[in-house]
């Protein structure tokens, strides 16, 4: 480990505690700092190959930490020290330097097995980052070649991030023009397509029809558009064919209802409601992504019931992490990226503004809510949860049910 650099930034007081001792026993080195200003310098002195960044008194200085490493040292791989996260998901997220936490009281076989991963991804690059070929195909059941994909971080969407980066840019534009959606959209004629249909339903379909992007951007404006864009390209993950197929729809379908139920429920815990389309349509990605390499490597083989829920498993415990590496490959923004990454967790892994709270809260509600509604879960959401974000069940149920008939009526 001796081309490791273990960066340590301790709190205000400058208390080094049994974290150092860890860290040391270990053979690593330690390079201390009671600021980010500190933490610049030694990582500009060092030019390390990995960090961790143990936070205590400094939370509060914990996002211009990280801009100071990633502005310094671009694609170092950063670990946030605190409570508990998930050993596998963090190997995926390293693959991708997507910033999480690890783990709480960490001792010292954590520290060395940490530092052995983050030295092989110095060595070797991903694929998938580097834009070279995809390893080739594992042997072994469908199931552990897609687990393998995932580790490996050899799958990848590059086409669909493209277009996805170019429409966010486009939405975070204050001054964005038809004529950009244009050459974005127009470029894919399905996307076209989606945009033509729409502007021409009933909902929104004026005394005459409008045949080009244009006419239709107009009709139905560029947030609108925009959005119609990112849920085709989303929906274009989709395997369609296969047992996994299935799955799949079923996933997508209750992402479209969590999503709807989100629109109603956003600004009874304070959101703006045209602040949750992307959060709710991006935050499962990982799902999807999971289940098209499932299918790919399937073929036309099948699933039996016990591979099934074998493969259910392995998605719900790993998507969140390949959907934060997902999007953060496509330059979404850090905030989507961290919700992707904890959306299922009753506690933030790095600190959040209460906008981004109530987010992560409203998610996991409606998640719930929508997998409740079409009789997969048994119970509704959490009632301690609801009390919390001033929700009651009642309110939950009844725009659950409005959402419901809402997609059956526009189906």
């Amino acid at each position: 480990m001796s081309d490791t650099t273990l960066l340590l930034v301790c709190d205000d007081r400058g208390s080094r505690g049994e974290l150092c001792d860890q860290i040391e026993g270990i053979g690593a080195r330690v390079e201390e700092a009671s600021s980010r200003y500190d933490l610049a310098a030694i990582v500009q002195e060092e030019g390390c190959t990995g960090a961790f960044v143990a936070m205590n008194g400094l939370k509060k200085d914990l996002d211009e930490i990280l801009f100071t490493i990633n502005d310094e040292c671009p694609g170092l791989p950063v670990v946030v020290v605190g409570p508990g996260a998930d050993v596998d998901q963090l190997t995926t997220m390293l693959r991708s330097r997507v910033v999480c936490d690890y783990i709480d009281r960490p001792g010292k076989n954590a520290f060395a097995d940490a530092l052995e991963r983050m030295e092989a991804e110095a060595a070797r690059p991903p694929a998938a980052a580097q834009g070279g070929e995809a390893a080739p195909q594992q042997s072994g059941s469908p199931i552990e070649r897609m687990v393998a994909a995932v580790k490996d971080g050899t799958f990848q969407l590059p086409a669909l991030g493209d277009t996805m980066a170019k429409l966010q840019e486009i939405g975070d534009s204050e001054h964005a023009h038809i004529a950009d959606v244009e050459t974005v959209v127009g470029a894919d004629a399905a996307l076209v397509g989606t945009v033509l249909k729409e502007a021409n339903s009933s909902m929104f379909g004026g005394k005459n029809a409008v045949t080009s992007l244009r006419a239709a951007c107009m009709r139905l404006g560029i947030p609108r558009v925009l959005a119609l864009a990112r849920e085709a390209l989303m929906k274009s993950v989709l395997p369609t064919k296969g047992d996994v197929a299935a799955l799949a729809m079923a996933s997508w379908d209750r992402g479209l209802l969590s999503r709807k139920i989100a629109s109603l429920l956003a600004e009874d815990v304070g959101i703006a409601t045209s602040a949750v389309d992307d959060a709710m349509l991006l935050h499962d990605v990982g799902e999807l992504a999971m289940l098209k390499l499932l299918a790919e490597a399937l073929g036309s083989k099948s699933l039996s019931d016990a591979e099934k829920t074998q493969a259910e498993g392995l998605v719900a415990k790993n998507h969140e992490a390949v959907g934060a590496m997902i999007l953060k490959s496509w330059g979404m923004p850090m905030e989507l990226v961290r919700l992707a990454a904890c959306h299922h967790g009753q506690a933030p892994r790095w600190p959040e503004t209460k906008a981004q709270t109530a987010m992560r809260n409203l998610v996991r509600i409606c998640d719930h809510a929508a997998a409740w509604t079409l009789g997969e879960l048994e119970d509704g959401p959490d009632a301690a949860l609801l009390r919390h974000v001033g929700l009651s069940n009642d309110r939950v149920v009844a725009m659950s049910m409005k959402a419901m008939q809402a997609l059956e009526a526009a189906a």
